[in-house]
């Protein structure tokens, strides 16, 4: 339990405390608190769900009491999970999908903790403001919405693209928030009006992913036209195209500095970039599957990369040395289910999954 608690930046006893809140998680967890040698208990996985083994001494008769417990976290959503997203202190995380819901779990007992309905169209995207208070999400009805994560309540509805938003994404002191969609344009919106600030066009195809700089004055998007695109806030328009993927762009990411970003796509390739001058400083190969997220790990001397799970058995979570290009590690291949989306955890020690059948799962690095 400790380690558990640890992997989460928590406290044994704020741990237990969130698990008290699950009664199954409870069943599962209470024989720990039980003195040493009185308890044997294995834990294995099977398909998404976790089963856990327990043989308990039965102080009173003497017999060994066998009981065994599946625990399938995350669970709730109908059809593909097609967006996941983790509040900035990585307690909470949220997602959606085809069912039209977005749902908000506590990540260390995967417990469900609230629903937010009102979207008519899959939820394809999804990001936490920077304080974790509010949550915006994008759709297959061509909306961005705004939430408030404490009461579930519908901020705001802000409507303007033309077909399905692909990706949103939050500036760092939270006051505005861009959105891409398959109408191939970026929008800029006032987070705390709704108003419309500026829309954005220079794909040729739809757009998959932006990403604002940690100052706020620039954005990066990706599409699927094999581009990345560097815009001015301010001012609105485009700085730089940096090109040099052969197919479609699905993750992107600014480094601490923001000078330079990470990107990844459907090639199976992630790139380091330059942006000042648009250059390609390194690329990092391994991925046999398309590579749909990208983020620096804390302390800026490692890459994290994230592949989808459709065709063939991929790593999902891979770390990369930045300087040499090697890959120190990697983790996660599922052979009976899809991946179709990946939020990294803050900490940088492991990632969420979501895929087919409302599947979301939990994958941790070691340190």
């Amino acid at each position: 339990m400790r380690a558990a608690a640890a992997e989460l930046g928590l406290t044994v006893e704020d741990f237990t405390g969130r698990v008290k809140q699950s009664p199954t998680l409870a069943r599962v967890l209470g024989p720990l608190r039980l003195a040493s040698g009185t308890v044997q208990r294995q834990v294995f996985q099977e398909g998404f769900a976790e089963v856990v083994r327990t043989l308990r001494l039965d102080e009173g008769t003497g017999k060994v009491q066998p009981s065994v417990v599946i625990v399938n976290p995350f669970s709730g959503h109908i059809g593909s999970v097609l967006a996941i997203a983790v509040s900035p202190d990585g307690l909470q995380a949220a997602s959606g999908g085809d069912d039209r819901s977005v749902r908000l779990w506590d990540v260390a007992t995967g417990r469900e903790l609230r629903r937010f309905e009102g979207h008519t169209g899959e939820v394809t995207a999804l990001a936490f403001t920077p304080d974790g208070k509010r949550l915006v999400s994008g759709a297959g009805d061509r909306t961005v919405r705004l939430w408030d994560v404490t009461t579930g309540k519908e901020l705001r509805c802000l409507r303007g693209h033309t077909d399905r938003v692909r990706a949103v994404a939050i500036s760092a002191d939270g006051k505005r928030f861009a959105s891409a969609a398959d109408d191939r344009t970026i929008r800029l919106w006032n987070a705390d009006t709704g108003a419309a600030l500026a829309t954005l066009t220079g794909h040729a195809r739809p757009v998959n992913a932006v990403a604002f700089s940690p100052d706020g004055r620039r954005l990066l998007s990706a599409g699927q036209d094999g581009t990345l695109r560097l815009w001015d806030t301010a001012s609105p328009g485009e700085l730089r195209s940096l090109e040099g993927h052969t197919r479609a762009v699905h993750g992107i990411a600014f480094a601490p500095d923001g000078r330079r970003a990470l990107s990844g796509g459907d090639d199976r390739t992630v790139r380091l970039w330059d942006l000042e001058s648009g250059r390609e400083l390194r690329r990092f190969e391994g991925h046999v599957n398309a590579v749909i997220r990208v983020a620096f790990a804390p302390g800026g001397k490692h890459a994290l990369s994230a592949s989808s799970q459709y065709r063939t058995v991929d790593r999902i979570l891979r770390v990369w040395d930045l300087d040499s290009g090697r890959e120190m590690q990697s983790l996660g291949s599922v052979e009976e289910a899809s991946v179709g989306c990946v939020a990294l955890l803050p900490n940088g020690r492991g990632a969420l999954s979501g895929g087919a059948g409302g599947s979301i799962r939990l994958w941790r690095l070691s340190k």
